[in-house]
């Protein structure tokens, strides 16, 4: 990487492996793995596919607009990241035949669509796609039930994410903030039998349009819950939350402190922001926690609070 290549990817790394550069076979290597980051890399060859053994191929901050057939039909790729170039499309058929893949790191391009391709990978456990010109996700059914990284942040996704992620039952971590969404429906709350009670601990929605109502509850596992700026006057959460720590809900509209969040629910709470809601009355039973670390309610109009429910002692 970083070795001021412009253009096409040199012929002399897709053909490495068939150069007779050496006669002592122990001297002989096996290219599993390239990395071409920063330069200003504008093609890859079709060539690329005669490293039959390449497992990672990584080109983040280049000027690619686009990804060869070969690199997804031909190489073993079990990671991809090609972060930060000019990619507008990718092929659904090409993509389909990465079987092996489990990292696809694509954030940072221009992709308006991703095709449904994507999302029937089994073997898929990281899928980035933050930063691109994305205004929706396919519907259907989707078969990537080992994605355990979701990250569509900073698209232009909306109103609704599909009720098919929840076909992603090993989810841990869901980024969407700065979209258009405007309301999930009833897709966080999450039944007995779901994975999501155990495995999702992170959630990000901020920066979104969502409200009035946002409900979520069954997540037990849920460490981080980050829904600020958006438009939610009612946050309906059903706990218990034993895992939770931080909550961020800052800049809404909401009227009525979340009873979840008070210590016999949520034990584990270090950070707490509800700054500028509406909300006129903080229960004290919140100054019995013995976690609180942070907690800031400015911009509420709040009629009186104890001394100790801001200290969180």
């Amino acid at each position: 990487s970083d070795q001021g290549l412009a253009g096409d990817l040199p012929a002399e790394v897709h053909n490495f492996q068939e150069a007779n550069w050496s006669e002592s076979w122990w001297e002989q290597c096996t290219v599993t793995k390239i990395d071409v980051s920063h330069n200003a890399l504008t093609r890859i060859p079709p060539g690329i596919g005669h490293l039959s053994d390449c497992t990672a191929f990584i080109g983040i901050s280049n000027d690619l607009p686009g990804i060869p057939d070969e690199l997804l039909t031909e190489l073993p790729l079990k990671q991809l990241n090609l972060k930060d170039n000019s990619i507008q499309s990718l092929s659904g058929w090409a993509i389909s035949a990465a079987q092996q893949l489990v990292e696809l790191v694509l954030s940072g391009n221009r992709l308006a669509t991703l095709p449904s391709e994507v999302f029937s990978l089994h073997t898929l456990e990281v899928l980035e796609v933050a930063g691109n010109a994305l205004t929706d996700l396919p519907e259907g059914s989707w078969t990537c039930t080992q994605l355990k990284r979701l990250d569509i942040a900073e698209n232009r996704i909306g109103p609704r994410l599909p009720n098919s992620l929840r076909s992603c039952g090993a989810l841990r971590e869901l980024f969407a903030a700065g979209n258009m969404l405007k309301d999930v429906d009833a897709l966080f709350v999450v039944e007995t039998e779901h994975g999501w009670r155990s495995s999702l601990i992170s959630v990000d929605l901020t920066s979104n349009q969502l409200g009035p109502r946002l409900a979520i509850s069954g997540m037990q596992a849920l460490n981080s819950l980050q829904v600020a700026s958006n438009r939610i006057s009612s946050l309906d959460l059903e706990g218990p939350f034993e895992q939770l720590s931080v909550v961020v809900a800052q800049s809404n509209q909401i009227t009525e402190f979340p009873p979840a969040l008070l210590p016999n629910s949520a034990p584990r709470l270090s950070t707490l922001d509800l700054a500028n809601n509406i909300i006129a009355v903080v229960p004290p039973e919140l100054g019995l926690s013995t976690s609180l670390a942070r907690i800031s309610l400015v911009g509420n109009p709040l009629r009186s609070i104890r001394r100790e429910v801001l200290q969180g002692s």
